[in-house]
């Protein structure tokens, strides 16, 4: 297949990779550097140039594109090219967002399989798409000096409601209580371990003033992630979703990639794809956190039997070859 795809997020990178590594002929065009005025005229010359079987959109197309989505849909009903969608938004936003704009797509990925019925009900194909990891990036890498930690998390902080993001995005919107699970997510996963005196490197926006100023470390380069985790005994996770069975961040499937002990919040999704204790560690209270903690730190044999086990499982059943094999799967018969 020849896949256009105008999102240009680092973190999909790995999945366009992987659907290029098995035999597709895939383009990312990135708009962030055409003026708002062009980029109809842009996108549809780089359409007749590439000539795609299927544009793929992610998240939240109109914002990547800065184009209405149904300029992109009369494109591609006139071009006969299959306009697919994966929801990303999904469980969270299921209702107030991606059910509004499934409409525009010929087909519809999710990562929460709950919502695949309810895109067919509405006349739409649609199947399942979680996250996954790409085994040559998310893999055991020598530790660096400057790196090295006992517990670190590489995440965006939002600061309570006068982030714009909390305020102009989550609470503008209906959500199935985002704002509580982020809330809940930190302080049940990362303020405990800060106030019992654990050293922890928080990578990523948002921490300053949030957390000691020795823990805050800034941007860290999304390719070099494993890196990070590799020099890290301890990597923490947050989940904003837990009404889904399979939507998770990409985070658990990158660390235990990479051949790193995972712990985070337990949530539907991670107690369903994995073994706690076995794959990761999950908690649900500051208590069990502090336990997990000062268990696992102290305790290598253990800790690096999980480390292992994690990423055997990943490797076995999350990979984004996995994905990409999924993806076309479900499409092969619609191009």
């Amino acid at each position: 297949m020849k896949i256009l795809t105008f999102c240009s997020y680092s973190v999909y990178s790995m999945f366009y990779r992987a659907l290029s590594d098995i035999g597709n002929y895939v383009v990312i065009q990135d708009l962030n550097n055409v003026d708002y005025k062009n980029r109809p005229n842009h996108m549809l010359n780089c359409i007749d140039k590439i000539k795609p079987d299927v544009i793929f959109s992610i998240g939240r197309p109109e914002t990547v594109h800065g184009i209405p989505i149904e300029f992109l849909q009369n494109i591609c009903r006139e071009k006969g090219i299959l306009n697919v969608y994966w929801a990303t938004e999904d469980r969270t936003y299921h209702q107030k967002y991606s059910m509004e704009i499934a409409k525009y797509f010929d087909y519809i990925f999710t990562p929460a399989i709950e919502c695949v019925q309810n895109y067919k009900n509405i006349g739409k194909e649609s199947s399942l798409l979680m996250y996954g990891c790409l085994p040559s990036i998310h893999r055991k890498c020598n530790s660096v000096p400057n790196l090295l930690s006992d517990i670190t998390i590489a995440a965006t902080y939002y600061p309570g409601m006068n982030c714009n993001y909390v305020k102009n995005v989550i609470s503008k919107q209906e959500n199935d209580n985002e704002i509580n699970q982020r809330k809940f997510s930190f302080e049940n996963i990362v303020y405990p371990l800060i106030e019992a005196g654990y050293k922890i490197s928080c990578w990523g926006n948002g921490w300053k003033n949030m957390v000691p100023r020795e823990s805050v470390k800034g941007d860290y380069p999304y390719e070099n992630i494993s890196t990070l985790y590799s020099s890290s005994k301890i990597v923490l996770g947050l989940e904003w979703d837990n009404i889904s069975s399979t939507k998770t961040t990409g985070r658990p499937f990158e660390v235990l990639g990479s051949n790193a002990f995972y712990l985070s919040l337990r949530t539907k999704a991670l107690s369903n794809l994995f073994v706690d204790r076995t794959h990761l560690a999950l908690s649900s209270s500051s208590n069990e956190t502090l336990d997990i903690v000062k268990y696992y730190l102290n305790n290598d044999k253990d800790r690096i039997y999980v480390a292992n086990e994690g990423q055997k499982e990943v490797y076995a059943n999350h990979t984004y070859f996995h994905r990409a094999g999924e993806f076309m799967n479900a499409l092969k018969e619609y191009v």
